[in-house]
């Protein structure tokens, strides 16, 4: 087929402006795995302080995807930049139980990042190749920035002074460089996503009451009036409609749950430190891959659901390897879950976008990437409990796992 060059610098653009969303959302996740280890290093960082941080993170995910809609993901990149700038400028000032608290939230709400590039790709693409590698170059970044900031973290142990300085810097930078991104907020008239099955705005998640097949009232009933319920048809048609977003959001908060709950109980298995950080840098290693290649080679959007399946599977089949407490069936299954992951995290998003609209993509993504996100904070409490009973933990992973993967082979044969 015959490239025109306006098509071709079309094509560049569009590449060097996700190349921009990924560095921004990849400077968040690291600014989140460099400073944690500081600051528990000089006693500053306690358990309340850590989820008064992801409860500011996962309740900012669908409002800052709200605003992105409303205002323009540029808008909200760059206001959540600047939020970033001043919760560091906070910490370098002082460390006083008030003022790190206030950073803390400040810094959660900020790198709730994830919805907006998601609504940036979701709108800015021009086929399904392009929105596939959008979003695995999307997901790289965040990998990558994680990994990148608990390095960088160990080369500047008890000096916080210094990390803040190059956070600060680099936060400058990207803020300079999402600058140049073209605005795209909602524009009315844009066409639903591919499956073109389930509901997108906020109050469209009320028909998952209806969905269930309770009793609701009508619109035009007045107040005090009898419930009334749905026709067997109306109730079949609803849970139609409302079971896409609904089974994503239930998957992604299981497996999310199960990979944080194996992920935390990997460290309690290692006696020894630098073990237990290889054992994790193996599982990013792996996870880095898998995006790589789907960024090279990307999977188009309507294959992507059975994709993230298998990848599911194969996460499973890790949990459970995972229950056995011998080495080597430990490392086969790190081995295994990094790649699997990596790849779910992709396969997941291009899933998602396929039952979102383009003009709703940040509120639809950041709520199911909220729901998603509990799972940060479930897996690492029930690893806590689950501390002295390892083969426990690691079979309760894999519980998690099942039950996502359950829902979402449901959620295939549905479609």
């Amino acid at each position: 087929m015959r490239q025109y060059a306006g098509e071709k610098a079309m094509h560049k653009t569009s590449s060097r402006h996700v190349f921009i969303l990924s560095l921004a959302v990849g400077m968040q996740f690291a600014a989140v795995t460099f400073l944690l280890p500081l600051l528990r290093g000089l006693g500053t960082e306690s358990p309340w302080l850590e989820s008064a941080f992801y409860l500011a993170h996962i309740t900012a995910l669908p409002l800052l995807g709200l605003l992105a809609d409303r205002w323009g993901t540029r808008r909200v990149l760059t206001l959540s930049l600047l939020g970033e700038l001043l919760a560091f400028g906070l910490l370098a000032w002082s460390l006083e139980p008030g003022i790190l608290l206030s950073a803390r939230l400040l810094s959660g709400a900020s790198s709730a990042v994830l919805p907006v590039c998601f609504a940036w790709v979701r709108r800015g693409t021009q086929n399904e190749h392009e929105l596939s590698r959008g979003i695995a170059t999307v997901m790289l970044g965040i990998t990558a920035g994680g990994a990148s900031g608990a390095l960088v973290a160990g080369l500047f142990s008890q000096n916080l002074g210094t990390a803040v300085s190059l956070l600060i810097l680099g936060n400058a930078l990207t803020l300079a460089l999402v600058r140049t991104l073209p605005d795209r907020s909602e524009k009315p008239g844009i066409t639903r996503g591919i499956h073109d099955k389930s509901p997108t705005t906020v109050r469209d998640w009320g028909q998952i009451w209806r969905a269930c097949g309770l009793p609701v009232r009508s619109s035009g009933a007045k107040a005090g009036s009898k419930f009334r319920p749905q026709s067997p048809r109306q109730i079949e048609r609803r849970r139609h409609k409302a079971s896409p977003l609904l089974s994503m959001a239930l998957v992604f908060l299981f497996v999310s749950t199960g990979f944080f709950l194996y992920r935390t109980l990997l460290s309690f298995r290692f006696e020894d430190a630098r073990t237990a950080a290889l054992a994790l840098a193996l599982l990013s290693l792996g996870a880095g891959a898998a995006q790589i290649a789907l960024v090279l080679k990307p999977v188009p959007v309507n294959a992507a659901l059975k994709g993230f399946l298998g990848c599911l599977f194969v996460a499973e089949v890790s949990f459970i390897l995972g229950i056995e407490v011998t080495g080597t069936l430990v490392l086969f299954s790190l081995a295994l879950l990094g790649p699997a992951i990596g790849a779910a995290d992709v396969l997941g998003g291009a899933t998602l976008a396929s039952f979102t609209q383009k003009e709703k993509a940040g509120i639809s993504s950041g709520m199911i990437f909220g729901i998603g996100a509990l799972g940060k904070i479930l897996g690492p409490s029930l690893a806590a409990i689950f501390s002295t009973s390892l083969p426990q933990g690691f079979f309760l992973a894999a519980l998690f796992g099942t039950a996502g993967l359950v829902i979402l082979l449901r959620l295939t044969r549905s479609l």
